[in-house]
């Protein structure tokens, strides 16, 4: 009878967890007031996060986010929707077409610390200056359908983490080293990624990786500059 009852919590405690997940809107259309639906939703990335717990998404429609983004763990953040898919249309948002753009507010690059089953899905991160695209550090998570393009200090740097990435696509950034990618004590696997035109004034212009395990599938890697490894720095 204990283990009956002790199934039944777990089941009625597993169902309410899956229940009280739910899905925040972010649109510059909004009106700025519940993030509960397209009509209803808040005008920033920032605004969403806050309303956020673990477990929830939140679809960010297209525009350009001039924001700091203080990102929270276990939640899924997807960019790439129009802003009129219904709850059950998001394999309609199309992240080539609709650009949800996070751009340098100059207070910081999104941040992922300490993180667990968390996803960054659909977005460009651009301009940001002496950060970074962004920074990675003792997470397990996904990024995914990203363009990372133009940051002086590198596109991502990634540390003591383990991370996949997919079609993710790192373009015309700087840095000393690691211009393109920048991987230290990870674990890390590309899938279907482009790393094209980033330059480093040392070494590892597309990618540089330090006590690391890499791995890279169908990926494309042209065109990047460094005066040691201009692809590669091992």
């Amino acid at each position: 009878m204990l283990r009956f009852l002790f199934l039944l919590t777990a089941v009625f405690l597993f169902t309410t967890d899956i229940a009280t997940a739910k899905t925040l809107y972010v649109s510059k259309a909004g009106d700025g007031s519940t993030g509960a639906d397209w009509a209803n939703a808040f005008n920033t990335i920032n605004q969403a996060l806050t309303a956020s717990a673990s477990g929830d998404q939140i679809w960010v429609a297209s525009g350009t986010y001039n924001e700091h983004v203080p990102l929270v763990e276990g939640v899924a953040l997807y960019g790439g929707f129009a802003g009129t898919e219904a709850t059950d249309e998001a394999s309609l948002r199309d992240p080539l077409k609709n650009h949800s753009t996070i751009v340098s507010t100059k207070r910081s690059k999104p941040v992922f610390r300490g993180f667990t089953n968390t996803i960054l899905d659909g977005f460009t991160i651009t301009s940001y200056n002496n950060t970074g695209g962004v920074s990675v550090d003792e997470c397990y998570m996904t990024i995914a359908n990203c363009v990372i393009t133009q940051n002086s200090a590198g596109g991502i740097g990634i540390r003591n983490s383990t991370v996949e990435l997919t079609n993710c696509q790192f373009l015309d950034n700087e840095s000393l080293g690691g211009a393109g990618a920048y991987i230290e004590s990870s674990s890390v696997s590309f899938g279907r990624c482009v790393f094209s035109g980033n330059v480093s004034s040392s070494g590892g212009g597309g990618l540089g990786t330090f006590y690391s395990k890499v791995k890279m599938v169908n990926c494309l890697l042209t065109n990047n500059e460094a005066d040691v490894g201009a692809t590669f720095l091992l």
